[in-house]
């Protein structure tokens, strides 16, 4: 489990992070000794990473990052920094899931800025953060907040990105001090 760890550490997933959010708490890395065992964990960590069995079996194959999709960034100027590929990638994988596992409302663009802000008005006494929840999973556009992510991944503030036709907004930052929801309130 040693090499495989250090092969994943390579790509900015590090074990802590594997072991605390992917491996279930049972996993002890004896385990692995047994083929069985270790075929369960490594196609886990597969499918969780969006990597291939095949890279993870094989000791001396490159491991490789799945591609990813097109995302919009509050910050880094949509560039994709190399630091900030296993956050993504997981926050990525995290939406895909939600997405396909949850009955949502069909999505639309049928409001704007203004007509989202006056449909939330006539329930809420002024914009802010839960009735922009509200309003996005009333509209069928999932909202996620990524709490954890590799120690060497960098995070990002906030993206958005279509898992297939649906809108996803993933939440990056780990600020909540009352200072700082307070200044990004809108309203």
């Amino acid at each position: 489990m040693s090499a495989l760890y250090a092969r994943l550490a390579a790509k900015g997933f590090d074990r802590s992070f594997l072991q605390e959010t992917v491996l279930p708490e049972w996993w002890n890395d004896d385990l692995a000794d047994i083929p069985a065992n270790r075929a369960f964990v490594e196609d886990l960590l597969a499918r969780s990473l969006g990597m291939t069995v095949a890279d993870l079996s094989e000791p001396s194959a490159v491991l490789c990052i799945p591609s990813l999709s097109h995302v919009k960034f509050k910050r880094y100027k949509n560039q994709v920094d190399e630091r900030v590929t296993p956050a993504l990638l997981i926050a990525q994988r995290v939406a895909k899931i939600i997405v396909g596992s949850l009955s949502l409302p069909p999505f639309a663009l049928d409001f704007d800025s203004s007509s989202a802000r006056q449909e939330i008005l006539r329930q809420h006494r002024y914009v802010d953060l839960a009735s922009l929840l509200e309003f996005c999973w009333n509209h069928g556009i999932v909202v996620l907040h990524l709490a954890k992510a590799p120690k060497k991944s960098r995070l990002f503030d906030g993206l958005a990105m279509f898992c297939g036709d649906r809108p996803v907004l993933v939440l990056g930052s780990r600020r909540d001090s009352p200072p700082y929801t307070r200044a990004s309130r809108v309203g």
